[in-house]
């Protein structure tokens, strides 16, 4: 593995090398791609030579056209036809072509990446040979210097989700008895039993070349830093008895992707199965991956194939599972994740090093999916909203929340408010630094995690500050909520139907209260049948909005739904 290193290896101090990267177009000697589609974040251009300045205006006007439709990233092949007949440039044709897009990128506010060089007539390197080039367009937001994706690792508690979490941010492999893992683990009792119990955060990285940015040779600060794209782990408790902490972990820290992992020598379980169907609750893009396959042979993992792709159909017959291979594979299951109609398998050992390569390229080309960002910077200037994850009181420091910022930004020395209480009240405060990635920053905007530091303006707040609150800004109204009601579907039941006064824990986001079943629109409330649903708060008021996910569960009930109003 060439950005893995062995226990037993010394650290090298050069830089890794860049990792290769397979595109689309085709390696089977065929010139010809699928002709262009519109509506898609892939763009033909023959050539690009020399083009005035409104064409050039043009020109960034569709560039921004194709960022948006791919969430952030878009790919260019030039020297391609539109019916896309690779007719290639000559050399002096393709640099001004490949000058022209990099001040488009620039323009824009993008970085662009070579994914492909490829000669299509005559030998590379002779004259009037002709090339084809494809290049990543990756946007950056304007306040920051990367794009920061959340991927939750769910999975049964020997699937390895520690340890691969290890494995990819220290950039070595592990020794077999979960070395890698010990850095991520919070409390003692995790270290004797290999059981997380909470939720862990690591980050690794690309940088604008692709190249991995881990521990093994730069620090968190370096990573941020240099990072274009980071990948921030959400390591999840895989026992049942943590499965609270689960559900929060995926409500509340709001991950873009989910990573199923499943162990090789297991196989899929009703664990799995149920963090599977988790993930869909909260309508989270998911992929599985296959860990410990040095463990086992061919047939045994052959096997395994078979038995995914049929409980996944059993449940979601619309789903495909699709083994990913390779890295061209990779990238090509990456793009297609956001269809909702496939779910990527990679296999990899944490061990010896097999799948990781095609694992980090899959990362690498994960859509950066910065749609609700987005939308909120174009419509008008949003309420500040941020979701409490986590509460600490920290020596010299005061109150810090942490958690996501939902909507608008906050600036440091910001006025805000956090609540509600048990009165229904919000308490002011001044935010006075904010972190993101442990780095301090001027500002956090919607679609970011970050902690801030707030100072209340009175003292006690101890007694009312819990997680699940929301922040705004100091002259926002909100509205209490205490009932709502939701479009809601039970999914599993002890008995056949659920009555009024049943109880249970209701997570929203950050939320995660305990609420009463009052009132149901149909005669009664029974699995699979879609029902209005009236939730009541017990001990007190919350913030919910309308449009929410919902998800309901006390023991071996489950209901998933849809905010429809608030009382």
């Amino acid at each position: 593995m060439a950005v893995f290193r062995s226990q037993s290896r010394k650290r090298s101090h050069s830089r890794p090398k860049p990792s290769s990267t397979i595109s689309r177009i085709p390696s089977n000697g065929e010139l010809k791609l699928p002709p262009e589609r519109e509506n898609d974040n892939v763009e033909y251009k023959s050539k690009l030579i020399n083009p005035n300045a409104k064409r050039l205006q043009h020109l960034c006007t569709q560039m921004k056209w194709r960022l948006q439709q791919g969430d952030g990233e878009a790919i260019y092949e030039i020297g391609v036809e539109d019916d896309g007949r690779m007719t290639g440039l000559e050399n002096d044709e393709m640099s001004i072509s490949m000058q022209t897009l990099c001040t488009m990128a620039q323009s824009v506010g993008a970085v662009l990446i070579i994914l492909k060089d490829q000669c299509v007539y005559g030998k590379p390197g002779e004259a009037g040979s002709r090339r084809v080039i494809e290049a990543l367009i990756r946007k950056l937001p304007d306040d920051q210097q990367f794009s920061d994706l959340r991927v939750a690792i769910l999975g049964n508690a020997s699937a390895g989700k520690s340890t691969l979490c290890g494995v990819l941010t220290q950039g070595v492999l592990d020794n077999g008895n979960g070395k890698c893992r010990l850095n991520l683990l919070r409390y003692m009792h995790e270290v004797r039993t290999g059981k997380t119990s909470s939720v862990n955060l690591d980050a690794f990285g690309f940088d604008k070349a692709g190249n991995v940015l881990n521990y093994s040779e730069n620090s968190l600060e370096e990573i941020v830093k240099h990072s274009t794209k980071l990948i921030t782990l959400i390591d999840l408790a895989g026992d049942r008895k943590y499965m609270k902490t689960t559900i929060y972990g995926v409500s509340g820290y709001t991950p873009h992707y989910c990573a199923l992992l499943v162990n090789a020598r297991i196989g899929w379980t009703q664990m799995s199965q149920e963090h599977f169907e988790l993930a869909k609750a909260f309508n989270v893009p998911v992929f599985i991956i296959v860990t410990k396959v040095d463990l086992v042979t061919e047939q045994r993992l052959q096997r395994i194939f078979q038995q995914i792709q049929a409980v996944v159909k059993r449940s979601h017959p619309n789903l495909l599972v699709q083994k990913v291979d390779d890295e061209e594979m990779a990238e090509k299951a990456a793009q297609d994740l956001m269809n909702n109609k496939t779910v990527p398998l990679i296999q990899i050992s944490s061990v010896n090093g097999t799948g990781l390569q095609t694992l980090l390229t899959f990362f690498r080309r994960l859509p950066a999916r910065i749609s609700r960002r987005r939308a909120a910077s174009e419509a008008e200037p949003p309420s500040t909203l941020f979701h409490v994850d986590e509460i600490f009181r920290v020596c010299e420091v005061g109150w810090v929340v942490y958690g996501l910022m939902a909507e608008g930004s906050v600036k440091e020395n910001d006025w805000v408010q956090i609540g509600p209480d048990s009165q229904d009240q919000f308490h002011f405060g001044q935010v006075k630094s904010l972190r993101r990635n442990k780095q301090p920053v001027w500002t956090v905007n919607a679609g970011e995690t970050a902690s801030l530091a707030v100072s209340f303006e009175k003292t006690g707040a101890e007694n009312w500050l819990r997680k699940g609150m929301v922040l705004m800004n100091h002259d926002a109204t909100p509205r209490c909520c205490r009932r709502f009601v939701a479009r809601f579907c039970l999914l599993s039941h002890p008995v056949d139907e659920l009555c009024i006064g049943f109880q249970g824990t209701v997570y929203i986001r950050s939320l995660r209260r305990t609420v009463t079943i009052v009132d149901f629109s149909s005669e009664s409330l029974k699995c699979g049948e879609p029902t209005d649903v009236t939730f009541e708060f017990y001990g007190g008021p919350s913030y919910v909005r309308e449009g929410e996910h919902v998800f309901f569960r006390e023991r071996t009930t489950k209901g998933v739904g849809q905010v429809l109003s608030i009382m």
